[in-house]
């Protein structure tokens, strides 16, 4: 396991050009600039609702009240209740000085449903914002592409794969900060867990594994 707590001794790439995989698929989708509702029922779409430009990450509120989109080319946050966008989050830079482009990826609610987990693609970061007040709570390093952040079943870490990296950076959901960081396969994207939390499995696209 890499251990890692210093942002700033790390090279970060700064370009919104720089997508990887993920900049050729959601570049195909670029002008999908909706969200469907799906009933899982009925195997039908319910509802669209337009947020904002490039949307990637979507996360739900523990209470299933409240959704999350991440803009990509927006920089901000569309939050969803009742079906309409009720709110937009603005996301702040915060590493480079403006201009500069968070470019939001991947989200994920604490459990408490009091801050949003957000990785910034273009700065090589996750951020937590207090989504009471809308602000900044804190920044760490998550490598280069942060991609889809997951928690563990038990609440206790968030898991971060870095995808131009090669690896998969850990925190402390308690204590909201990082621990280190595990090695894994070439451009990783997407963490899942075993029911138990003994095992966590890591897609990693450019290994095909």
């Amino acid at each position: 396991m890499k251990n890692f707590n210093n942002f700033y001794q790390y090279k970060i790439h700064n370009s919104r050009k720089s997508l990887g995989f993920f900049g050729i698929l959601f570049w195909g989708l670029a002008l999908l600039i909706c969200l469907a509702s799906t009933s899982l029922q009925a195997q039908s779409v319910t509802r669209t609702i337009t947020v904002g430009n490039t949307p990637l990450g979507i996360a739900v509120s523990p209470d299933g009240s409240t959704t999350y989109v991440a803009n990509y080319f927006d920089d901000s946050i569309s939050v969803i209740r009742n079906g309409v966008v009720a709110d937009t989050i603005s996301l702040p830079s915060v590493v480079f000085p403006p201009p500069s482009w968070p470019t939001p990826v991947g989200l994920l609610v604490s459990r408490d449903g009091s801050k949003l987990y957000v990785t910034y693609s273009a700065e090589a970061s996750i951020s937590i914002i207090d989504l009471n007040t809308k602000l900044l709570l804190n920044s760490f390093f998550a490598g280069n592409e942060p991609q889809f952040p997951a928690m563990s079943p038990d609440g206790r870490k968030i898991y971060v794969p870095s995808s131009s990296d090669g690896f998969v950076a850990v925190y402390s959901a308690l204590t909201d900060s990082p621990t280190g960081a595990i090695t894994v396969g070439n451009k990783p994207n997407a963490v899942a867990f075993s029911p138990d939390g003994s095992k966590a499995y890591v897609t990693n696209t450019d290994d095909n594994t």
